[in-house]
């Protein structure tokens, strides 16, 4: 898509290779990230836990991100995250998840519906933010290799 032209209300970029920042791999596990934008500069926005005049954000926002993920030779989906969704007063943020053959789509949508926060909504604007980051941040993929192994041999299970 033509990504220097800013009318253009949409942009995909595809990347293909090989990566080991999103990846981890394990004796029977790939452990698998998926490659998001980062709102870790939202969080730092809204650090101080009070605040005496309004935040002006300027414009209502919108920020849309979707992934595709193939899954290598070898690999099956063993979990797949929940999809997640949070809405208060200030905006929303909708994460879900979808299995497409050999292919996972993750797509967000974090949307601020005021451009003019007052001080009694820092708080569900600070909450939104912070979500946010801790929501894109602990979407983990497990991918199970070696087919003879079997969900009671690796029980994912917490006490």
């Amino acid at each position: 898509s033509p990504y220097r032209d800013l009318n253009q209300e949409e942009v995909w970029v595809a990347l293909t290779g090989r990566d080991q920042l999103y990846a981890t791999s394990t004796a029977h596990l790939l452990i698998l990230h998926p490659p998001t934008p980062s709102y870790q500069r939202l969080a730092t926005l809204v650090a101080p836990k009070k605040r005496r005049y309004s935040y002006v954000v300027g414009y209502k926002m919108s920020k849309e991100s979707r992934v595709v993920l193939e899954i290598p030779p070898g690999y099956r989906i063993y979990l797949l995250p929940e999809d997640y969704s949070y809405k208060n007063d200030v905006g929303s943020l909708r994460i879900s998840w979808k299995r497409k053959g050999r292919e996972i789509e993750f797509h967000s949508l974090l949307i601020l519906d005021r451009a003019f926060i007052p001080v009694r909504l820092y708080d569900q604007l600070r909450d939104l933010f912070n979500l946010t980051v801790k929501a894109l941040k602990n979407q983990v993929l497990i991918l199970k290799k070696a087919p003879h192994l079997t969900a009671e041999a690796m029980p994912l299970t917490s006490k």
